[in-house]
């Protein structure tokens, strides 16, 4: 059974996020690492370049993720539920591994107690 207050907590933590960007945290911390203290738009520039290299150094395509970026951003980025809570999901996924957390564990975990997606049980 869905709960209301369930409901409530996750809007709630939506909503707590929705001034909050990951960008910024980038930003702060390329300021940090990189000294490149200033002006927001040339920090962009900056880092921009800094990961251009990074991708080419491990032989990926920055192109390629940008493409994808500006298409899921174009897509969904209208501040819809879903967009939110798949970069919450994201991030969720990001510290569990930084504190060698097994997400995967969680999320059987609460399937076993909550076994319906979207109205439909799950072993159907």
């Amino acid at each position: 059974m869905i709960s209301p207050q369930s409901i409530h907590s996750a809007e709630a933590v939506l909503e707590a996020l929705a001034g909050t960007t990951r960008a910024g945290l980038a930003i702060e911390t390329y300021e940090r690492t990189a000294g490149m203290v200033g002006d927001t738009g040339i920090q962009i520039w900056h880092l921009i370049l800094s990961l251009m290299d990074l991708c080419e150094a491990q032989g990926s395509h920055f192109d390629v993720l940008l493409q994808k970026a500006q298409r899921a951003f174009a897509n969904d980025m209208a501040g819809k539920p879903d967009t939110q809570v798949q970069f919450l999901l994201f991030d969720l996924m990001a510290l569990c591994k930084s504190k060698d957390i097994d997400f995967a564990e969680i999320i059987s975990n609460v399937r076993a107690e909550r076994p319906i997606i979207n109205g439909d049980p799950t072993d159907a």
